[in-house]
């Protein structure tokens, strides 16, 4: 499961113990959206009873998480940093975006 949403009141901890309850044991949640998307500790919960196949987080709750963070500690959990936007090419990429928009606009 891949979350895909923007970040509003509707959507905070949008997973939960509720709606991690429904997702199949094999499952994995990737989110590469927004941190509150997941309510951790119910998540956290969720892995360690075996509920859940895994998740794979570009985005936390608290950034950066803490050393003590039990996720970072989970076989099945992986976090990676969420830079992608911050790389050489991708900021390449952008400015070539915006000017030709621009161009496009002003002509």
């Amino acid at each position: 499961m891949s979350l895909h949403v923007p970040l509003t009141a509707k959507t905070f901890h949008l997973l939960n113990e509720k709606t991690l309850a429904i997702l199949p044991h094999h499952a994995t949640v990737i989110n590469t959206a927004r941190g509150e998307l997941i309510d951790e500790s119910q998540l956290l919960a969720a892995l360690t009873k075996k509920h859940l196949g895994g998740a794979i987080l570009d985005v936390r709750e608290v950034e950066p998480p803490k050393a003590s963070d039990e996720l970072l500690g989970l076989a099945n959990v992986w976090c990676t940093p969420h830079i992608a936007g911050l790389t050489e090419d991708s900021q390449i990429a952008i400015a070539r975006y915006v000017a030709q928009g621009l161009s496009g606009v002003l002509g």
